[in-house]
């Protein structure tokens, strides 16, 4: 051998451990992996409640949205329904008046296309020529002005309700994008959850066995790979 590797071999030191020392060394590997694993599945399994909370939430408000939704195009409907009838009354009581006739003619005649346009914007357009006309009939016939503020009545409280079903639209659908989102980030963390399950199993049974070795007999105990 040469005098360079017996220098070599004179420098070289290897740290051995005693086998308590080394049983203690891998106790603790596997106790700080534990408490590392049990730390990161407690913080998920807060998040993940937290979210089922609000997909319940998201759930009940488009439940109240939905619910809403049914309740406005019904009250739409009725109210427009309740002018269209006092519409028939006014031109029953003034078929005599040819004026007035062809006043109503014309409210008549746009007020299908009113009933069946959604469009806040759409309706408020139609329903302008709509009051124009009623407005001039309100200024000839005094008698009429109860009648026709219960029209105009029926026709503001229509197209308030059509207002908040439009506005009522895009939540809804925000709310599916929402509920999306949420479920997709859940099952990410649902995922992380399992694996983290079983690391969690994986070294709480190496730590129970390493713990075993370690007060059992010299003699008694074995080689585990």
């Amino acid at each position: 051998m040469s005098e360079g590797e017996n220098q070599n071999d004179s420098n070289t030191s290897f740290r051995t451990y005693e086998r308590n020392e080394l049983l203690n060394k891998v106790i603790d590997k596997h106790r700080r992996l534990l408490d590392e694993y049990n730390v990161q599945f407690d913080e998920i399994g807060k998040k993940v409640r937290s979210l089922d909370e609000q997909i319940s939430s998201y759930k009940d408000k488009k439940e109240q949205a939905t619910t809403r939704t049914e309740v406005l195009a019904e009250k739409r409907q009725l109210f427009y329904h309740q002018a269209e009838k006092l519409l028939d009354e006014f031109v029953s009581a003034y078929d005599d008046d040819i004026a007035v006739q062809k006043e109503l003619r014309n409210v008549a005649e746009e007020f299908p296309k009113v009933k069946n346009t959604f469009s806040p914007e759409d309706e408020g357009k139609l329903l302008d020529p709509i009051l124009v006309n009623i407005s001039l009939m309100y200024s000839r016939l005094p008698k009429a002005h109860g009648s026709i503020d219960s029209f105009r009545a029926r026709i503001h409280d229509a197209v308030a309700a059509n207002t908040e079903l439009a506005l009522l639209k895009n939540p809804e659908e925000d709310f599916d994008k929402v509920q999306a989102d949420i479920e997709k980030e859940l099952g990410e963390l649902n995922l992380k959850c399992k694996w983290l399950e079983n690391r969690i199993s994986s070294h709480t049974e190496a730590l129970a066995y390493w713990e075993n070795i370690s007060v059992s007999p010299v003699e008694e105990t074995g080689v585990k790979a």
